[in-house]
């Protein structure tokens, strides 16, 4: 129970995070439409949700049973680091007004 809890806050925390880096990357005006962008987030995060269940559920009834979607979560995750850390540019500097 508390991996789940230590990884529910460090999660939410992620995705507060993510709306201010893209309203620096888009701009902040108006005219950016940030809302779509907030949107197609919120959109993204669903449909992964949901295709997590629907894995998970195929998953578990292989031969590693409860193992095998944490192996696969596991490798996606590491996929998920490594994706943004070699491609996502951002100044920092710039983020002050």
């Amino acid at each position: 129970m508390t991996i789940v809890v230590a990884c529910s806050i460090t999660q939410n925390t992620i995705f507060d995070l993510v709306m201010p880096m893209i309203a620096h990357a888009v701009g902040h005006d108006t005219d950016y439409n940030l809302g779509l962008f907030a949107g197609a987030f919120n959109a993204a995060n669903c449909c992964g949700q949901f295709l997590n269940i629907i894995l998970s559920s195929i998953l578990v009834q292989s031969a590693m049973g409860h193992a095998s979607p944490m192996l696969v979560g596991s490798v996606l995750n590491i996929g998920a680091l490594l994706m943004p850390l070699f491609t996502l540019h951002v100044d920092l500097r710039s983020l002050s007004c």
